[in-house]
């Protein structure tokens, strides 16, 4: 996949965007429609007129919210929902869609074992039963191939699919289960296309996580680390990156990730180490000389194939009886804890969500990147320190991804519960520069939009210096929610 490629579209159009913008004041009528377009959004250029409509137009694909511009030799123009691309040289047909579920970054590993009897399978990905009539009657070439399994959205109350081209949804409390597209345009345009009016449903709002942790977290599997929970974050002791996931704590050390020794540093006891029980369904791990633990088969078996030992640590108990009426044991390793389920038809094996419990005893005053708490046996595994609050969406942009060291920078952010804005929320921007201590600046309350501002002093520093942005909205009783971004200085002589 071209994705370096095709993830400039916003780096480069900007300006060209800006420019499209002002040059609608100037346009003059066009013969092909005499309706007036709503506030915050354009004529369909005659170029793609035909094609825009034969294949569902605005019921389908939202209004345009630029005017015609030329990238890279090739007419674009983009849509609420995707982005039009006529490309004159091209020996197959030169109107397309572009492919923004890659610019956006979207991809997960294909989980072909979750397909049903008769499902649509493309690339190992099984297309979701409710989505294949939108995708059929688009077809493959507008939509592209997916890149991701079905995905539930609890905090957008939806389910989503993302493909190349398109991103399909369908709201989870909908009756009538109607499928509709993402708005991918939006998102990749971002402040330069952002129209009046409303489409809350269709807004991607995630929170991405970087690499190295994304890597990590694909290859150990998410059912082994559960949902992340929290970060990257800056760790309060030793200053490493870190991400707080239910089930396991990563660190970043110079670009490679290892586990938090969670266990000890949450106060667990190890057990006294013993001998090999020699047992056939036991797998004894030397600690110490010919002392160590006796690990269950089944349990040696899930390490292996997440990470191994590296991964999970040594073990620092038996295999002890957690609860006998539901029929579950448990054992502890150095990193995370492992339960078996007899009962289960299921998955027999799973990790103990300790995340929250590490959250609660180094972050107590953080808010949780989620909106539900991980829970062992229907019931919380430890009580919860924090604060319950509302979970607002926040996101945030800067006018520019490339700035350099004699422009000055704006960050904008916006904030919003259940679909409307909030007014008069406080935001605190904290701004981290390499060799420097970070800088925390207020922004302006929130308008009745649910926007705010804040433009920086032009940041001296050489070419290639990465700037990092947390931005966190300020809750009661001390509590924070927050999300982060980057920008990078360049162009200075």
């Amino acid at each position: 996949m071209e994705t370096t490629s095709r993830s400039r579209y916003s780096l480069y159009t900007v300006l060209l965007l800006i420019l499209s913008l002002f040059a609608s004041a100037c346009e003059s009528t066009n013969q092909y429609s005499t309706t007036a377009t709503p506030i915050g959004t354009y004529r369909i250029d005659p170029i793609f007129w035909e094609y825009y409509n034969l294949k569902g137009g605005a019921e389908v694909f939202g209004p345009a919210i630029t005017n015609l511009f030329t990238f890279q030799g090739k007419k674009m123009q983009y849509l609420e929902n995707g982005l039009l691309v006529f490309d004159y040289q091209s020996e197959i047909d030169p109107y397309s869609f572009a492919p923004l579920g890659e610019t956006l970054n979207f991809y997960e590993p294909p989980e072909p074992t979750s397909a049903q009897q008769g499902d649509l399978i493309i690339n190992s990905y099984p297309i979701h039963p409710d989505f294949v009539n939108l995708y059929n009657q688009l077809g493959a070439d507008t939509v592209g191939e997916p890149l991701t399994n079905l995905q539930i959205n609890y905090a957008q109350n939806r389910i989503e699919q993302h493909f190349q081209n398109l991103g399909f949804y369908s709201l989870l409390d909908d009756p009538l289960k109607e499928i509709l597209l993402l708005a991918y345009g939006l998102a990749d345009c971002g402040p330069v296309c952002q129209k009046k009016g409303t489409v809350q449903n269709a807004i991607i709002a995630r929170s991405a996580l970087s690499q190295p942790f994304a890597t990590a977290q694909y290859q150990l599997g998410v059912s082994a680390t559960g949902e992340k929970l929290m970060g990257p974050i800056d760790n309060v002791e030793d200053g490493r990156e870190e991400v707080i996931f239910e089930n396991i704590v990563l660190y970043n050390d110079n670009g490679r990730v290892f586990p938090r020794p969670i266990l000890l540093m949450l106060g667990y006891e190890p057990q006294p180490l013993v001998g090999s029980l020699k047992f056939p369904n036991l797998v004894f791990i030397p600690v110490t000389g010919n002392l160590g633990h006796n690990v269950p088969i089944f349990f040696h078996e899930y390490i292996v194939s997440h990470g191994r030992y590296e991964i999970s640590g040594l073990p620092i108990t038996e295999f002890l009886e957690h609860d006998r009426e539901a029929g579950i044991g448990r054992q502890c390793f150095t990193n995370l804890c492992l339960e078996y389920h007899t009962h289960s038809q299921e998955e027999k094996v799973r990790p103990v969500p300790l995340g929250i419990e590490y959250l609660n005893k180094f972050y107590p005053h953080m808010q949780l990147d989620t909106g539900e708490l991980p829970s062992s046996d229907g019931e919380p595994l430890i009580a919860p320190r924090v604060t319950p609050q509302p979970i607002f969406l926040l996101q945030m942009w800067e006018s520019s991804p490339l700035i350099s060291s004699s422009d000055s920078q704006t960050i904008y952010a916006s904030v919003s519960l259940n679909g409307m804005p909030q007014a008069h929320q406080q935001l605190t921007l904290t701004i981290s520069i390499p060799n420097a201590l970070p800088q925390s600046i207020d922004f302006p309350e929130t308008t009745d939009t649910g926007q705010t501002a804040l433009t920086l002093t032009p940041i001296v520093v050489p070419n290639g210096t990465l700037i990092s942005l947390l931005i966190c909205l300020n809750l009661p009783e001390g509590a924070s929610q927050c999300i982060s971004s980057t920008f990078l200085i360049w162009g200075n002589p």
